[in-house]
């Protein structure tokens, strides 16, 4: 009985998935467990395990985008069972996106594809190469492909059918564009730098403007903050919040721990270990809303915001009310480290129930962060810098901050974020409460 392969849901908002490549050819046996496709959802690849061993029959080709759920090949079991399902399923039967796409575009479904006919030494000739036949243009009768097309084809640069595709629609020299994945192979992320470097200037009034496309991870911001704007009631208040005692804490911290380059400890840390805290005393703010339910979590899991070159990702830092400032301190690290290489994994993305955007190193006071849904609240830090204050009815100087938390007003009230407020506040200004 042949076994299908679907696009697996890897987070609660995802909707579709780019078909990066597959790693097996047209009609190849695979084994269960190996990797068969890659495929891109916002800001991370994933690898597509085959779930059965057999015999590989494709259904969509790389380069298209495809929605949650699709199937996208079989797995048959014998080749008797293969060459039934080439006789029975002789074209692409699930709906596509194209690549490119903008929201309004995407109801529309393109005319489907046929899988690409070609010989069997052409298809052990491409699995030997890495070559992905369907990018290659088939000479032999009937457009079939030959071992010489896979040869030529290997010669031309190496390149994702992705970059491939997106190279031909804006008419890009694939030599001209350097491959950043194993080997030189040129991914989707190439051509858009790529791209972003070719485009000519355009003269103005006041000089030269150059235009970049949005594409990649900054559409993918784009559509997800405007999204975020349009399906949510958010309110945002600030409070300004005095961290003296918070800075002292953390230069002990840093005296005692941060010899040898042994822990690196910032504020960072100290407002997350505050915030989870704060987060447990009113835990209606450490939800999810999804349909008609509010969801309230007992584990914090915080999302950490991290500028990366191609915008902003959002590492999760899991139970962080159980972890004390040393271990907040190591995995927040790492996990901003994995986000600059590009190395997170879905489940280091996914699942948060609060969200934090510390802008304190940035000549910026209060904002308005906008929230990541299905999550109710989002906290931002602005800059610390010595102000006037009033302690115990004297005028003193002090270390002042900002934050601006955001909230889902159909989840959360006044009362319950003035709580949270009050108890994020005195956290900050008496540290040592935390570790009571």
């Amino acid at each position: 009985m042949p076994v299908p392969i679907n696009i697996p849901k890897l987070g609660m908002s995802m909707a579709a998935a780019d078909l990066v490549e597959w790693k097996a050819c047209e009609g190849d046996r695979v084994e269960q467990g190996t990797v068969v496709l890659t495929i891109e959802t916002e800001k991370v690849s994933w690898d597509v395990e085959a779930p059965a061993a057999g015999f590989l029959r494709i259904m969509e080709p790389s380069g298209k985008t495809v929605k949650v759920g699709a199937q996208v090949a079989w797995v048959a079991a014998t080749r008797e069972e293969y060459e039934a399902l080439a006789r029975q399923l002789p074209e692409a039967t699930v709906p596509q996106v194209p690549a490119a796409a903008g929201p309004e575009e995407r109801g529309a479904e393109p005319a489907p594809t046929r899988p690409v006919p070609s010989s069997p030494a052409a298809r052990r000739l491409a699995g030997e190469l890495g070559v992905d036949l369907a990018t290659v243009q088939g000479t032999g009768p009937g457009g079939r492909i030959t071992e010489k097309d896979v040869a030529e084809a290997a010669a031309k640069p190496r390149a994702t059918p992705l970059a491939l595709k997106i190279a031909e629609q804006e008419g890009l020299d694939l030599a001209t564009v350097n491959g950043t994945g194993p080997g030189g192979k040129i991914g989707k992320a190439d051509v858009e730098q790529a791209l972003g470097a070719k485009q000519p200037a355009t003269q103005t009034s006041s000089g030269a403007l150059r235009v970049v496309p949005m594409t990649g991870m900054r559409k993918t911001i784009a559509d997800n903050m405007y999204a975020s704007l349009h399906n949510t009631a958010q309110v945002t208040v600030s409070a300004e919040v005095d961290v003296t005692e918070s800075l002292s804490f953390l230069a002990s911290a840093q005296q005692r721990y941060g010899k040898n380059g042994a822990v690196k400890v910032s504020f960072t840390d100290v407002l997350v270990m505050a915030v989870a805290r704060a987060l447990r005393r009113v835990p209606v703010l450490n939800s999810n809303l999804t349909r008609d339910e509010i969801i309230l979590f007992d584990d914090v899991h915080l999302g950490i915001a991290v500028a990366v070159p191609e915008g902003l990702i959002v590492p999760v830092l899991r139970n962080a009310e159980r972890k004390g400032l040393l271990e907040i301190a190591r995995e927040s690290r790492e996990l901003a480290g994995k986000a600059r290489e590009g190395r997170l994994g879905m489940e280091e993305i996914t699942g948060g129930t609060f969200t934090i955007s510390n802008v304190s190193m940035f000549e910026i006071d209060g904002s308005t962060p906008i929230l990541k849904p299905p999550e109710t609240g989002i906290l931002a830090a602005g800059r610390i810098r010595a102000r006037p204050a009033v302690v115990d009815g004297e005028i003193t100087i002090r270390e002042m901050t900002t934050l601006s938390l955001t909230f889902d007003h159909r989840v959360v009230d006044g009362a319950e974020v003035g709580e949270f407020m009050g108890h994020l506040g005195a956290y900050l200004a008496s540290p040592t409460m935390m570790l009571t």
